[in-house]
């Protein structure tokens, strides 16, 4: 398997959610070694909260090995993460990863429209 090619992405300082099967390992989402610390520095390096609780059920079970693993991960920035869950749902039909859903609650205010002004 050839190494995976990278982006640098730079996220927005709010309003942020990212959420996939990163298949990356680490201690910080309740894995017992780490196998790979790039999506955890790019974590780091953006300010993003993990939203994943190391105690959630795991999400992918893999059939080959008769085991379970968490590669499901959600992150986010810190004004979304005050106002978001996530709930591991129950496994669907013949798929071996488990649906998650995040939920975010709260209402905000939109900002009011600004209009352009010119000074001539």
């Amino acid at each position: 398997m050839d190494e995976a090619e990278y982006i640098e992405v730079k996220v927005p300082e709010s309003g942020f959610l990212i959420a996939g099967d990163f298949n990356s390992q680490s201690q910080s989402w309740g894995y017992i070694l780490d196998k790979r610390e790039d999506i955890e520095t790019w974590q780091d390096e953006n300010h993003l909260i993990l939203v994943n609780d190391p105690t959630d059920p795991p999400t992918l079970y893999l059939r080959r090995w008769h085991t379970t693993t968490k590669p499901d991960l959600a992150l986010c920035t810190d004004d979304i993460h005050k106002n978001l869950s996530r709930t591991v749902l129950d496994q669907l039909g013949g798929s071996n990863h488990r649906p998650v859903l995040l939920t975010i609650t709260g209402s905000t205010t939109p900002e009011p429209l600004q209009h352009a002004r010119w000074n001539h």
